[in-house]
């Protein structure tokens, strides 16, 4: 190493009596400037030489020191642009404290906060270019930091120094009424910071304060007691001036009726006094006047909800608890003095659509200065609550799409300047109400971790906001300024014309896209995208591109953080202007546009020559429509003409027809009254006629009657000595013969009542006589004599019954006509040899109709003739 100093400083060469002395083979390295001191880059060390002061202090490695160098080898010296000096050497980065008076180092292997800076702690030379530093490496190339964008202080566990923050994630965030922090951790226990202190006190199980090490949630009431809950050790309340007392312990085994061990969110309730858990299993109410842990929603809902986490009651007295099944919202006001329940409204799904039936997962909440109402999600971003004048109330999503470091949100704090501070699983982001516009963060501008945690998170009164992480806690300080981005030419750097990227000397490209500053595509393309970039080297989400297609776009439509390309799809032809720019949150910074003419060509039937081809064509046509349109008018009124005479003849010709047509029709009409006045007589005459005739057939009826009595008389006194000689008969073949003799007189006398009921069916007076009797005994009695005569001809005569009871009630008279005229039927149109069979079954009663008799008789014969069927 040569032992010069930089051309490019002044001031660099100190009077001789005042250089300081060095050690022997001493090697000089690097030599920088600042204000009234000359830093010193050696192989000893560094050395700073105050020229006012005459004093010269050596800054060198020490091993349990790790706020001293990192070596004493060191190669290179910077001046950042905030005055900050930068020490390069062979085992990493070291940058100096004046504050302190040390260094902070920054190594290849971090183990502060689990992110590397730099890919080799080789350093050769370091660069400061603006807000970026470039670092000169021996086996890592070149790498680039940049200035840390905010005032962050991280506090983290130092396993060597007990005053610090517990290990494990900071799970839990509380100030009290002194300005104390209360932290509580994973598996690390409570901590305590006090005011306008870097020293942490710590409350644990081990040394019997809290019930569990696992703190999950921290409020107070207003009897100054801090209520500690815990993931799987319930609720400890501590006396808020005096931590070191434990005053309750509310869980299961202490007699808790409800599940509480694991907590995730505690609210207290000053409308109703008491405390608002909400458990892994449940959400509860614990009175404080009257020591009771109550279910508080109506229908049980309190104990079916499930993964309570983040809670807040809001201006209108309503309390927003989240959980897994979405976010429940109770009215404060609306406490039952009977039972102690409260009415609720239950919000499930998707909060800005939820007609996708997409169960939402609320996570936290904050109310800002103004009144409204921010919820975070687990997977859909942040919301924000809108109230309309009538109550409508509705929500407004900001997604990743708009700018959102994560869509899975974990905290929200509002900072003094309105703007909102949202922590997520991939960073911070910060919100800007004026446009809507969000900065994200990341460990590049001094987190300590980018994985926050649930509801960890508190604005302080000394306006410090502070956020939990993985890694411990984070404090940011009130006075952030936005970014600043350094001006840079926008480029366009790729073209895709139908998803297929378009090179130069192509159709649509004559000259590489980055020279080319008009380009002429077709609407056949149907899409095409764009990819641009800014050339400088800040990181992706220090600021966004914007663009605007002058001709389609109205606004400027600003692309997620990350995002540099656009397309279009389905334009119409014509010719538009792309815009893009590349700015920071802060409107006020000045952006460079780039611009890139993009032309449109139609299909050919769109083209302005088409069109005026086609409108002369449709000129033309039209024109000779017209013209043939007269000529054939004035030959159809020829022609009208002609048919009009035409019909004129013919109408005469008709009317002559027609008055001699009507002179026939009179004619006619006088034949046909002769005529009726012949049929009058007729119709006369043949009533005349009919009653002659029906006197002719009341007088046969009448004479038929009265020889039917004259039959029954005789038939009477012929079955009367037959039955006395039957009883004084003794002779079985006499009786047999008897027997046959009397059935065959009684049906001669049954056919006699026969021929009277006939009169008594013509006269109306037929009835119907009901009686009980063995209905099986009387058809088996009837087919005897028919046994017989079917005998004789060889026809099988068969008789089924399937009837539960023999009793039944009938018109035994009635029914014996209709059986005997039935089987004599039957009988008569079988041929010899045939089969004759009776059905008789009692069908049983049902809902819709009584019991019925089913009689059915059924032969071998030919049938009834299909034209005599209609006469039964």
């Amino acid at each position: 190493m040569q032992n010069t100093c930089r051309q490019n400083r002044k001031d660099c060469k100190p009077h001789p009596s005042q250089l300081p002395t060095f050690p022997v083979k001493t090697s000089f390295t690097d030599i920088e400037v600042k204000e009234n001191e000359i830093w010193i880059a050696t192989n000893y060390g560094l050395y700073r030489y105050n020229r006012n002061e005459n004093i010269v202090k050596h800054y060198s490695y020490e091993a349990n020191n790790p706020h001293s160098l990192s070596q004493n080898f060191l190669t290179s010296l910077a001046i950042t642009q905030d005055k900050q000096l930068i020490v390069a050497s062979l085992k990493g980065i070291n940058v100096y404290n004046p504050i302190q008076d040390n260094f902070y180092r920054i190594k290849k292997h971090n183990s502060n906060n689990g992110h590397n800076l730099l890919n080799s702690d080789f350093i050769n030379c370091i660069l400061v270019e603006g807000r970026h530093i470039w670092i000169g490496t021996e086996s890592g190339g070149i790498n680039k930091l940049t200035a840390k964008r905010q005032s962050i202080i991280n506090y983290q566990h130092e396993p060597n120094n007990p005053n610090t923050l517990s290990p494990n994630p900071v799970n839990a965030i509380y100030e009290d009424k002194n300005a104390n922090l209360w932290i509580g951790t994973v598996e690390g226990g409570l901590n305590r910071k006090s005011f306008q202190s870097d020293t942490f006190t710590h409350y644990t199980l081990e040394n019997g304060t809290i019930n569990h090490n696992s703190v999950s949630a921290i409020t107070a009431d207003k009897q100054d007691r801090l209520w500690v809950g815990t993931w799987g050790g319930g609720i400890t309340l501590l006396n808020l001036n005096h931590p070191h007392r434990q005053l309750k312990v509310l869980f299961t085994e202490t007699g808790a009726p409800y599940p509480i061990d694991f907590v995730g969110a505690l609210t207290y309730d000053s409308i109703n006094n008491g405390m608002w858990i909400g458990a892994n299993q449940g959400l509860f109410f614990y009175d404080i006047q009257t020591d009771q842990l109550t279910a508080p929603l109506i229908g049980h809902a309190s104990e079916k909800i499930r993964g309570c986490i983040g809670s807040i009651i809001d201006k209108d007295q309503q309390l927003w608890q989240g959980c897994l099944d979405g976010v429940y919202v109770i009215d404060l006001t609306s406490r039952n003095k009977t039972d102690g329940t409260f009415s609720y409204r239950h919000l499930k799904y998707k909060l800005d659509n939820p007609d996708t039936e997409l169960i939402e997962k609320i996570t936290c909440f904050h109310e800002t200065e103004d009144g409204t109402l921010w919820l975070g999600s687990n997977g859909n971003g942040l919301y924000k609550r809108t109230v309309s004048k009538s109550g409508k109330e509705s929500f407004i999503n900001y997604s990743k799409a708009n700018g959102l470091a994560s869509n899975s949100i974990r905290s929200i704090q509002e900072d003094d300047k309105g703007n909102l501070w949202i922590a997520t699983n991939k960073g911070l982001s910060r919100l800007i109400p004026s446009n809507n516009c969000f900065i994200n963060y990341n460990q590049q501008d001094g987190l300590a971790h980018s994985h926050f945690y649930w509801n960890a998170a508190c604005h302080s009164q000394n306006h410090t906001l502070y956020f939990g992480h993985m890694q411990g806690l984070s404090a940011i300080g009130n006075e952030l300024p936005l970014p600043e981005v350094t001006p840079a030419n926008i480029h366009f750097t790729r073209l895709l014309v139908g998803n297929e990227e378009v090179k130069s000397g192509s159709k649509w490209l004559n000259k590489d896209i980055t020279v080319t500053q008009e380009i002429t595509l077709h609407e056949s393309s149907k899409s095409f995208a764009v990819e641009f970039s800014a050339l400088n080297f800040e990181t992706d989400h220090t600021a966004a591109y914007s663009y605007r297609l002058i001709g389609f776009d109205k606004d400027w439509i600003q692309l997620p953080t990350g995002r540099r390309f656009v397309s279009y799809t389905n334009l119409s032809a014509g010719k538009y202007i792309l815009q893009v720019k590349y700015q920071s949150a802060d409107e006020s910074q000045k952006a460079r546009n780039a611009e890139l003419r993009i032309t449109i060509r139609p299909y050919f039937y769109k083209t302005a020559w088409f069109i005026l081809i086609i409108l002369a064509i449709l000129g033309i046509s039209i024109q000779e429509i017209y013209q043939w349109r007269i000529r054939n008018y004035k030959k159809q009124r020829k022609m009208l003409h002609q048919e009009v005479e035409q019909r004129t003849y013919e109408l005469n010709q008709q009317k002559q027809l027609l008055e001699q047509k009507t002179k026939e029709l009179s004619q006619q009409n006088e034949r046909l009254k002769e005529q009726n006045e012949k049929i009058k007589r007729q119709r006369t005459q043949l009533a005349r006629m009919t009653r002659k005739v029906q006197e002719l057939t009341l007088d046969k009826i009448a004479f038929f009657t009265n020889i039917t009595h004259e039959f029954r008389t005789p038939i009477t006194l012929i079955i009367g000595p037959i039955e006395r000689a039957l009883k004084l008969s003794y002779n079985p073949q006499v009786i047999e013969q008897l027997h046959f003799v009397e059935r065959n007189s009684k049906y001669l006398l049954s056919l006699v009542n026969q021929l009277m009921d006939f009169r008594k069916v013509e006269s109306g007076k037929l009835e119907i006589v009901k009686n009980s009797y063995n209905f099986r005994k009387f058809v088996n009695e009837l087919i005897i004599p028919f046994s017989v005569f079917a005998k004789e001809r060889n026809i099988e005569l068969r008789s089924y019954y399937r009837l539960p009871y023999d009793i039944i009630s009938y018109d035994e008279e009635a029914m014996h006509k209709v059986l005997t005229n039935l089987l004599s039927n039957a009988i008569k149109f079988t041929p010899n040899g045939g089969i004759v069979s009776l059905f008789i079954a009692l069908l049983p009663a049902t809902t819709q109709a009584q019991a019925k008799l089913y009689i059915c008789v059924c032969d071998t014969g030919n049938g009834i003739p299909t034209d005599d069927i209609d006469k039964i």
